[in-house]
């Protein structure tokens, strides 16, 4: 499924929101699954993209996964709300 960076946009709006909303920022530095969801999120539109920035976004989402225990591909496609109540040993 193609993207634009308007969906991208959404997609992470929608997993902001399920995991209780706030600031975007705050979520991204002190919330694990924010952490994990918001990199998949932005290295699957460079995936989809074909663009060189894709592999920075991958590693990324590569260190937040082994660092939280949350193994989710970049290749795997997930609708809107993505959120992980718990973040040790998902695979």
């Amino acid at each position: 499924m193609k993207q634009n960076f308007k969906e991208c946009c959404c997609l992470i709006y929608s997993d902001l929101n399920a995991i209780g909303g706030g600031n975007l920022l705050r979520r991204l530095l002190f919330n694990p699954s924010f952490q994990v969801t918001f990199w998949y999120r932005i290295a699957r539109f460079l995936m989809l993209k074909h663009s060189p920035m894709y592999y920075p976004a991958a590693l990324m989402h590569r260190h937040y996964g082994h660092k939280y225990g949350i193994g989710l591909p970049v290749n795997v496609e997930v609708g809107e709300g993505l959120c992980f109540a718990h973040f040790n040993c998902i695979f």
